[in-house]
């Protein structure tokens, strides 16, 4: 999973300097692309006042690591996968809730409809902001020991999970034994059989190159991967308005570009890139509705998207689907966090 910090510097003469790292493998990972075009657009935009400093490849630990020294104040901004941040913003639960979409227009169409409850909800509980956002794509099946067609071909499996306890429960619900576990470890895991596999997009599979301890990937449509940049709050107010401005426009300029360069670029040169590897097979589950089941686990996480209030947690699922259906264009009023 791809993340990010920042470490903010002024000077007298009032630049602004941002150091941001990413977990991505190579280059050409949505973490790397994702922070380029940040740093890109709002060098861009402040004429040179802000300055961004990128380091990759997980030079500074996991994700909910460093979300943690964030919200210390040890680190300002961050690019991290929404299923890591709902430990500490349980109100995005319903982002990870199996099914919960059926397209990658649809998680898109939930992340815009979502941008004000969303950002109340990040505020409000973890002391942090919304900057941009990304959909990276639906996870991926990838496993050391044999095709997946259905449920029943899960069971007995050691699974990499992230540690998210929706996704847990999907897991567990399917006959695995979960094993949360960070992103940058899962590599040696897989090559020691530690685990067997996990799931993760197209672009993880080939830019981990988790392609070559496992042979077997199976698409399915249960949990769209998708990550956020999240700033600071504290730190946020502290930047003039204009700087406020300059860094909002430049993840929101992120957004909209990561949009087709995922859709249009990165799915199709690793789905092809995998095709070509010798010994790779694919294969579509003959009965992915076996998988449904996990459904069943939706009312167990009320309780915690409504941060404490399962009535208020059951409404706010119910218009996330609503909005990921495209039969409502926003949450209502009434559910954002004051």
């Amino acid at each position: 999973f791809l993340c990010t910090f920042a470490v903010f510097v002024m000077t007298a003469n009032a630049e602004v300097v941002i150091k941001m790292g990413h977990a991505g493998m190579t280059d050409d990972s949505a973490g790397a692309v994702g922070s380029a075009k940040f740093k890109e657009l709002v060098e861009k935009y402040s004429n040179g006042e802000i300055k961004v400093d990128i380091f990759g490849k997980a030079q500074m630990g996991g994700e909910q690591q460093m979300t943690q020294a964030l919200q210390l104040g040890t680190l300002e901004m961050q690019w991290i996968a929404t299923n890591n941040l709902t430990p500490r913003v349980p109100s995005l639960g319903y982002f990870n809730l199996p099914f919960i979409v059926k397209s990658v227009a649809a998680a898109e169409r939930l992340q815009e409809g979502s941008w004000d409850f969303a950002q109340a909800a990040t505020i409000k509980q973890a002391n942090v902001r919304l900057v941009g956002w990304e959909v990276m794509g639906f996870r991926v099946f990838f496993n050391s020991q044999r095709p997946i067609n259905s449920v029943e071909d899960m069971k007995g499996l050691i699974w990499r999970v992230p540690k998210d306890d929706i996704l847990v429960g999907n897991y567990e619900a399917w006959g695995v034994s979960p094993q949360p576990m960070a992103w940058h470890e899962l590599f040696n895991a897989l090559t020691q059989e530690v685990v067997h596999g996990g799931g993760n997009p197209w672009d993880d599979i080939v830019t981990a190159k988790l392609y070559e301890p496992c042979k077997y990937l199976t698409p399915m449509h249960y949990h769209v991967l998708s990550h956020c940049i999240i700033i600071a709050e504290p730190f946020f107010q502290k930047l003039t308005p204009q700087q406020q401005e300059w860094v909002t426009a430049a993840g929101k300029g992120m957004t909209d570009y990561m949009k087709y360069h995922m859709k249009y670029i990165t799915e199709p040169e690793k789905i092809a890139f995998l095709k070509a590897v010798p010994g790779i097979k694919i294969n579509t589950p003959s009965n992915e509705e076996s998988f449904f089941i996990a459904q069943d686990n939706w009312p167990k996480f009320y309780k915690s998207i409504g941060a404490g209030d399962e009535k208020l947690g059951e409404q706010i699922v119910k218009e996330a689907a609503e909005i990921a259906s495209f039969k409502r264009e926003k949450f209502s009023d009434n559910l954002i966090f004051k």
